[in-house]
């Protein structure tokens, strides 16, 4: 039976579901899926509401990459509803228990660009991952935790593409949504990017355009907490507020 597509939000994600609104994940398969993005990329402001569109003309004047982090953070803890790259003006409900690591990631200069929880449904698996772009002290950071810990982990400079295509979503055992490979598009710009191109100013995207790819999955099917609290560790110590002793 054909279902029509369905999309929701991960982060900033844009999802390409096939009828699957649990499933919440970035990538569809190959150059479809690219096009697919673009087109609600480009959406016409009037399907947006008044709160979104002054939010969109807050993105077009932000100058710095560290800009763009915070402004992401905000969108995560529901300050702003609208981020590049998605069509929704919130998060959905599976995105809300990792929205706090979020927001500090990207507070800690990690721009998280896509990103899901892990999920066990039996028949229906999510590993858990995010992908954004870091400064290169700040990718090469993440990179070390492979080192030392459960986590595939791959970065990539500007310009450069590669990676390990893996499987993050399985949809009744069968491959549904894959993550972990940085690709270019035929300017040399991340994919994953482009969300921002749409709607940043020159500034801003001169400064994200030197950033550095960052993909991190957790490869144990349905696990919950140790991909972000392993990362939370390494960016931001810890999640928890200081003790008044």
């Amino acid at each position: 039976m054909f279902h029509w597509p369905s999309w929701t939000c991960v982060g900033n994600a844009i999802a390409y579901n096939r009828g699957k609104s649990e499933h919440n994940i970035a990538r569809a398969d190959g150059a479809a899926a690219r096009v697919i993005e673009r087109m609600l990329y480009l959406m016409d402001e009037t399907e947006w509401s008044q709160a979104a569109r002054e939010a969109m003309q807050i993105w077009q004047k932000i100058e710095t990459f560290e800009g763009l982090c915070e402004l992401n953070a905000r969108f995560m803890e529901g300050k702003i509803c609208f981020i590049p790259g998605w069509s929704g003006e919130g998060l959905d409900a599976e995105s809300e228990r990792i929205a706090p690591y979020l927001a500090a990631f990207n507070r800690a200069g990690f721009l998280t660009v896509v990103s899901q929880p892990g999920l066990d449904k039996g028949y229906s698996k999510q590993r858990a991952f995010v992908e954004g772009f870091a400064c290169e002290a700040t990718a090469l950071r993440i990179e070390r935790l492979s080192l030392c810990s459960d986590l595939y982990i791959y970065v990539a400079g500007p310009g450069e593409s590669g990676g390990c295509r893996t499987t993050v979503t399985i949809d009744y055992l069968k491959p549904f949504t894959w993550a972990g490979d940085a690709a270019l598009d035929e300017t040399g710009l991340f994919v994953q990017m482009q969300g921002y191109e749409d709607v940043c100013g020159d500034s801003a995207m001169r400064d994200l355009r030197q950033t550095w790819f960052v993909g991190v999955i957790d490869l144990c099917w349905g696990r919950t907490g140790y991909l972000w609290d392993t990362l939370a560790k390494e960016l931001c110590f810890s999640l928890e507020p200081p003790r008044r002793d």
